[in-house]
C-alpha cells in the first residue's frame, strides 16, 4: 500500500518536471483501501481524504484516517494535552465552528483546510492504517468536500436512510454535500466532492 502512494507521487512529479508551468504545483490527497479475505482494510492515506466505518448496526461514524493538517505534528507532540484524533472527530461532529468545545485548540479550526502534505508535494510520507471489519459493516472513502461540508451525524444519516444500498446512499452523500457548499456557512466549501461506500 505504502509503494501505491509513493509511485503515485513519482508519477506526479515526472509530470510536474514535463510541464512546469501547466503542472508544476499539481497535487492530491488519497485514501486507498484494499480488504483481505479475512476482513482486515488495508488503508493508504495522504493529506485529508478520510476513511470512515459504520459498523453493523451503529447510528455514528468512526474515523479511520487521520488529516495530515498543520496541527497534527503540535497535537502530537503534546499529547497530555491534545488527543489529535478526538479533536478531528469532534471538529467533523460541529455544525457550526463559531464555537469550539474546549479540547480544541482555536488555530485547529483556523487550519482545518491546510494540509502538510499530499501527493506531488517535495516530500510525502505515507499514513498506513489497518483495522478489522465485520458482515454488515460499511466504509465511506471520501475528499474533503464531503467532510467539511457535512457533519460526521449528516454522514452516517445518509448511510442509515440507505441500508442497503450504497449506490443510493452515495449519490445522497454528493446531493447533501455539493447542497451545503452552495450555502453561506461556516461549513459552506466549494470543492471536489467524492464518495465511495462499500458495505461487507
Amino acid at each position: 500500500m505504502k509503494q501505491i502512494l509513493i509511485k503515485a507521487h513519482e508519477a506526479i512529479k515526472v509530470k510536474q518536471a514535463a510541464s512546469p508551468f501547466e503542472l508544476g504545483e499539481m497535487a492530491t490527497t488519497a485514501s486507498v483501501v484494499k480488504i483481505m479475505r479475512d476482513r482486515t482494510a488495508v488503508i493508504g492515506n495522504i493529506g485529508d481524504s478520510r476513511v470512515y466505518l459504520l459498523k453493523n448496526g451503529s447510528q455514528s461514524v468512526e474515523h479511520l484516517t487521520l488529516d495530515d493538517s498543520y496541527f497534527k505534528q503540535e497535537t502530537i507532540n503534546s499529547p497530555q494535552e491534545y488527543d489529535y484524533k478526538k479533536i478531528q472527530e469532534d471538529m467533523a461532529r460541529l455544525d457550526t465552528f463559531d464555537f469550539l468545545p474546549d479540547n480544541i485548540p482555536p488555530f485547529a479550526a483556523k487550519t482545518r483546510n491546510v494540509i502538510s502534505q499530499a501527493l506531488g508535494t517535495s516530500e510525502m510520507e505515507p499514513n498506513i492504517y489497518t483495522h478489522q471489519l465485520s458482515p454488515g459493516d460499511r466504509l465511506i472513502i471520501m475528499s474533503d468536500g464531503i467532510h467539511d461540508n457535512l457533519t460526521d451525524q449528516q454522514i452516517a444519516k445518509c448511510l442509515i436512510d440507505n441500508p442497503h444500498d450504497t449506490e443510493k446512499a452515495t449519490r445522497a452523500l454528493v446531493q447533501q454535500a455539493k447542497e451545503v457548499s452552495k450555502q453561506n456557512t461556516s461549513r459552506s466549501k466549494p470543492d471536489d466532492i467524492t464518495a465511495i461506500v462499500v458495505k461487507l
